[in-house]
């Protein structure tokens, strides 16, 4: 029984193992922000950095929208190699450690972008972190300023 037990785990750690090298190979590339200039186009913008993760109206007609996104996430072959060698020479023990490793790469990013009525660029932002909500101070026609939640931006 024991050894029936120990061959068919022995033959199973292949299928556990490599999970890091898999996220080694399916890293996202780090979008390039040379569109992010003002007069360009959403268009354009939306090309590089996808559809935007919230968009609020502003009170003059403009558009404010945030994307994220990752830097330092891109796929790596030569990674993903070494983490299959070390799977191999040590028994698919290194994965505690790769896993982790691979699932935090990368650092998230923020860029709220304001647009004119003609969806040209007039104003941005990049950050650090996620989006979360924020209470923002909105000018209404009478110059009064009044906190409203805007939501997710």
């Amino acid at each position: 029984m024991f050894k029936k037990t120990s061959a068919l785990l022995l033959l199973s750690l292949p299928l556990l193992s490599s999970c890091s090298a898999i996220m080694a190979l399916n890293g996202k590339p780090t979008p390039k922000l040379d569109v992010l200039a003002v007069g360009n186009n959403r268009t354009l913008v939306e090309s590089r950095l996808g559809s935007p993760s919230a968009t609020t109206r502003l009170s003059n007609g403009s558009t404010k929208d945030s994307y994220q996104y990752k830097i330092g996430a891109d796929a790596s072959p030569s990674r993903a190699i070494g983490y299959v060698a070390l799977d191999l020479f040590l028994v698919f023990i290194p994965e505690l450690v790769t896993i982790p490793i691979e699932a935090t790469k990368g650092e998230d990013r923020v860029a709220e972008i304001i647009y004119d009525k003609n969806d040209n660029i007039v104003d941005m932002s990049l950050n650090k972190g996620k989006i979360s909500k924020k209470i923002v101070i909105i000018t209404n026609k009478c110059n009064k300023k009044t906190p409203q939640l805007a939501g997710f931006f």
